[in-house]
C-alpha cells in the first residue's frame, strides 16, 4: 500500500481524467487533449498519458496526454491553467514521463539533487521506477528513479559500484554461466538445457532493450545484423543439446561478452561521446574488467580450442 496520495490539481475538471489504481497504474491513464500538439488525438479526444506534471512542494498533479507532449507538457499546462483560471506557474511542476514514453533526462549534474524530492514522493505514491538518464550533464548517468533516492541524488560514478545496467548485465551473464554449468554436469537433463537456453535469451533481451547509441558502443554499429543473428542462433540451439556452440555465442573468442570486454577495456581512459556512453552502462570501468574478465568460457573448451589451434593442417 502505498504511503502517499496525489491527488489533481484543484480548480482543473476530474471528469477530463481517466486515473483509475493511481501511479501504480499510470501505464492505463488516460487524459483529455487539450492543445493536440503531437500525436494523432485532437483536442477534447481521449488519449494515453505520456507526462504526469507532479507539484514540486505539493502532493498534487496534472496528467498529459500523449498528443499534448510537446515541450515535455509543459505547453498543454500552460493553455489549462489558462483556462481554468488556476493561479500556479508552471515552474511548480516537474514533468515526470510514464514509462516507455522517455525516460527522466537531467540536464545539469546539480538535477539529481534538485529533483530528489520530487523523485522520492513519486516513488512512495507508487509511481513506477523509471529511468533517469543525463541529456546534458557532464557526468555519464543512467539508472532508475530507486538508484537515484538511493544515492541522495548524486548522480557521480562510485569507485567499486556498477551503474545499474551493467549490474543487470554482469548479474544476467553470470547466471548464465552457472546455468551453462549445470548442463554439462547433466547434458540429457531437458530442463538445465531449457533454464540455460532462457538465460541466455535474457542476456540478449537485454541488449535489445538498449537505445542504439548504448548498443553500438557495447557491439558495434551493425545492431540488427549482430542481435538478429544471435537470436537465429539461439533459436537453432534450442532442442538440439548442443552447449558448447552456445557458450561460444556468448563467451567465445567473437562472442557477445568479449565484444562488450573490448569496448569496456577500449573504454578506459578516454573522454569522447562512445566512451561515457559505455560508462554509462558500467560505471567503474575497471571493476567491470575485472568482473567480466571471471566470465568466459569453461578452461576444458579453452583447452580444445587451443589445442585444435595448435594441431598441424590436415594432409
Amino acid at each position: 500500500m502505498a504511503a502517499r496520495r496525489f491527488s489533481l490539481l484543484p480548480g482543473l475538471p476530474e471528469a477530463d481524467y481517466r486515473t483509475d489504481g493511481g501511479l501504480a497504474n499510470v501505464r492505463s491513464w488516460q487524459a483529455r487533449i487539450v492543445a493536440g500538439n503531437s500525436g494523432d488525438v485532437p483536442p477534447g479526444g481521449w488519449d494515453r498519458v505520456g507526462y504526469v506534471m507532479v507539484g514540486k512542494d505539493a502532493d498534487v498533479l496534472v496528467p498529459i496526454g500523449m498528443s499534448d507532449e510537446h515541450s515535455m507538457g509543459y505547453e498543454a499546462l500552460a493553455k489549462l491553467l489558462r483556462a481554468h483560471g488556476v493561479r500556479a506557474a508552471l515552474s511548480d511542476f516537474v514533468a515526470v514521463p510514464v514509462p516507455a514514453a522517455c525516460a527522466l533526462f537531467l540536464n545539469h549534474d546539480d538535477d539529481g539533487r534538485r529533483l530528489l524530492p520530487v523523485v522520492r514522493r513519486w516513488r512512495e505514491a507508487g509511481g513506477p521506477n523509471n529511468e533517469v538518464r543525463g541529456a546534458y550533464t557532464r557526468t555519464p548517468c543512467l539508472m532508475f528513479m530507486d538508484d537515484l533516492v538511493e544515492r541522495g541524488g548524486d548522480i557521480a560514478v562510485r569507485r567499486g559500484v556498477l551503474a545499474p545496467y551493467g549490474d543487470i548485465l554482469v548479474g544476467r551473464l553470470r547466471r548464465l554461466s552457472d546455468a551453462a554449468d549445470a548442463w554439462r554436469a547433466a547434458p540429457g537433463d531437458v530442463r538445465r538445457e531449457r533454464a540455460c537456453l532462457q538465460a541466455a535469451g535474457r542476456v540478449v533481451a537485454l541488449f535489445d532493450s538498449f537505445e542504439t547509441r548504448h548498443y553500438m558502443a557495447l557491439l558495434g554499429r551493425d545492431r540488427y545484423g549482430y542481435l538478429d543473428g544471435l537470436k537465429a542462433d539461439l533459436a537453432a540451439w534450442r532442442g538440439t543439446g548442443d552447449l558448447r556452440a552456445l557458450e561460444e555465442g556468448i563467451f567465445g573468442f567473437d562472442g557477445l561478452k568479449n565484444r562488450v570486454h573490448n569496448a569496456v577495456r577500449a573504454a578506459v581512459g578516454r573522454d569522447d561521446r562512445e566512451a561515457r556512453e559505455v560508462v554509462e552502462i558500467f560505471g567503474d570501468l575497471d571493476l567491470a574488467l575485472n568482473l567480466l574478465s571471471d566470465l568466459g568460457l569453461p578452461a576444458a573448451l579453452r583447452r580444445a580450442d587451443e589445442d585444435e589451434d595448435r594441431a598441424p593442417p590436415a594432409p
